[in-house]
């Protein structure tokens, strides 16, 4: 299915098979599945969760070579709280429950549309990376996948920045 169609399989690396949910594009079903939830959003929440990001990037930059495994997780954790400050400025937060880091990219990937599915696509596969290092065994990611881990979160934290103009409170 496309990346934006009204219903897709949510990814089921990591959890068990009761768990896999299916997302619609929008966010009042995702909330209706009880995924995420309303909530005020907090502008300098928000931008003190972008700078830690940012320094997440940095260290994941530095470490790159001698902790590749490190380096993508890191990443993948600044790009997945970028998501995190995105639909934060939509005005939801994801529920915390069994399966919340991909609920966050499925709500990331319907405020923020087709044209940052690509992107969305690479760090749910980080996030599953990421699983299969912290629950088994997962062999060392190419320096590829550690790269694009890395330019992915920078992609998010730019369109973080810009959503954080556009709502006039920069931080």
């Amino acid at each position: 299915p496309e990346a934006n169609s009204c219903a897709r399989r949510m990814p089921d690396v990591g959890r068990p098979s009761s768990v896999v949910t299916t997302v619609s594009a929008d966010l009042s079903d995702l909330e209706r599945q009880g995924l995420i939830a309303r909530k005020t959003s907090d502008p300098r929440a928000v931008a003190g969760w972008r700078d830690r990001s940012r320094a997440d990037v940095e260290l994941s930059r530095d470490i790159a070579t001698k902790f590749p495994v490190r380096s993508l997780t890191i990443a993948y954790e600044a790009g997945l709280r970028a998501c995190a400050g995105i639909l934060d400025l939509a005005g939801y937060r994801v529920r915390s429950q069994q399966g919340h880091h991909s609920a966050m990219i499925a709500a990331a990937e319907t405020v923020l549309g087709d044209a940052f599915a690509p992107t969305l696509k690479r760090l749910d596969l980080a996030r599953r990376y990421r699983n299969d290092d912290l629950y088994g065994e997962a062999a060392p990611p190419s320096a590829a996948q550690r790269d694009e881990a890395i330019a992915d979160a920078e992609v998010l934290l730019r369109e973080l920045d810009r959503r954080l103009a556009t709502a006039g409170r920069r931080a």
